[in-house]
């Protein structure tokens, strides 16, 4: 495919090509199609419409350059004087190493049409790019011009099945939210990431943040409410990103800002993620940014919503189980006299005739396990009537169940007797 000449020696480009790329600004910011910014850059969405008259663009090169197939429209980034090579010269270096890679299931990295630095001589121009945010020192800007994904960002479609996910009764206490979800029903698209971060912040209580990003309270707050609301994500998101990092790292390349914003997801026409990409490079490099706390730090935490309610529940009580074992070994190792104390008075709790006297012996050994271990009595005593529910089942059963029905414990020790009589069923 024929493209346009990268940027000359003296970092200007020839006058023919100059115009052309001021057109294709200039087309861009008239259709107002600002969808995005980052540090150092606007990002416009090209549409094949803007240019049906740009006269400065042979047929060859509009269809070259609108070519949708498998993109609907292309993404042309306009950076501050400076700061577009690096980033254009690494997307290229990744996508050259995942290019390479004999296994097909990984994450992409969108394909480079032209990056270039200019002179902007328009001075109306440069008052639009000035007032959108980029800065042309020395009338010089930076523009890069790459296929677009026809999907949307990791954070948009997370916070979109968060809204999907809303219940009803939930939903009448925020307005938005209803509207919110009959218009990604019709289209996935019809929002930015801005319009359904700002919906959705207040359904998922988001701490206040300046940018549309996740910082890691208003990760975790979602993160919970996902899982609070049985969403599974597709684990072959998370795999693809997964391998696509690792091969990255292991030649030598680290992005060093894999965040929610800089995975997309593309959908097939039937709502299924068919592709994946990883974008803006601005930050990546041959060293590993020590301070951004590593690349797969996101992506573990993600990957368990790939996992459905019932995994999930099920490690967690494997989970529970094991420390139980653990603070109780640990009781039984330092204070063996006294633990063998507290196992006398859960035996007698377990004989008692009545409700009464078992709450009474109840309250002895929570003393007793309190003393042992303050902070941590319901789990050294759990864990104690899961050793005795080994030669007296029946008998712990029967306190668990007795206990649960008189509804007078504590919530915490009721959830922990729930566990124990789930095991020994």
């Amino acid at each position: 495919m024929e493209r346009f000449n990268q940027s000359t020696e003296s970092g200007k480009s020839p006058e023919p090509e100059r115009q052309k790329i001021e057109a294709l600004i200039n087309a861009s910011l008239a259709h107002g199609i600002k969808f995005d910014e980052g540090q150092n850059a606007i990002v416009l969405e090209v549409d094949p419409d803007d240019f049906a008259d740009q006269e400065l663009l042979s047929d060859s090169e509009k269809e070259q350059i609108m070519a949708t197939d498998p993109f609907v429209s292309k993404v042309l980034r306009v950076f501050s004087a400076g700061h577009s090579q690096k980033e254009a010269l690494s997307q290229i270096e990744a996508g050259k190493i995942l290019a390479e890679q004999s296994d097909e299931n990984l994450a992409k990295v969108p394909e480079i049409y032209f990056h270039s630095d200019i002179e902007i001589k328009d001075e109306v121009l440069r008052d639009k790019l000035a007032k959108a945010g980029v800065e042309t020192a020395g009338s010089q800007v930076g523009v890069l011009l790459m296929y677009r994904v026809k999907g949307v960002d990791f954070l948009n479609y997370l916070l979109q099945e968060a809204i999907k996910k809303c219940p009803a009764q939930e939903a009448e206490l925020h307005p938005n939210i209803g509207i919110a979800q009959r218009a990604l029903a019709r289209d996935p698209r019809a929002m930015s990431t801005e319009e359904v971060f700002k919906t959705a912040a207040a359904l998922i209580g988001f701490e206040e943040d300046e940018r549309v990003r996740l910082n890691p309270k208003n990760r975790d707050r979602l993160f919970t409410y996902l899982q609070k609301h049985d969403f599974v994500l597709n684990p072959e998101i998370i795999a693809r990103a997964e391998k696509a990092i690792n091969s990255l790292n292991q030649n030598g390349f680290y992005h060093n800002d894999l965040t929610e914003r800089n995975m997309m997801l593309e959908f097939d026409p039937n709502g299924q993620m068919s592709d994946i990409y990883l974008i803006d490079f601005e930050k990546s490099g041959s060293e590993r940014d020590q301070d951004f706390g590593g690349e797969m730090a996101i992506l573990s935490q993600y990957k368990l919503l790939g996992e459905d309610r019932d995994v999930r529940q099920q490690k967690e009580l494997m989970n529970f189980f094991g420390d139980l074992e653990k603070t109780k070994l640990r009781v039984k190792q330092a204070r063996s006299e006294d633990y063998k104390r507290l196992e006398e008075t859960a035996r007698y709790m377990l004989r008692a005739k009545d409700e009464r006297s078992m709450s009474l012996a109840e309250k002895n050994a929570l003393v007793e396990a309190d003393y042992l271990l303050g902070g941590k009595a319901y789990e050294l005593l759990a864990g104690i009537l899961i050793d005795l529910s080994l030669e007296q089942s029946e008998q712990v059963k029967k306190y668990i169940d007795q206990r649960i029905q008189s509804g007078d414990l504590s919530v915490r020790y009721q959830n922990y007797l729930s566990r124990v009589r789930s095991k020994i069923q």
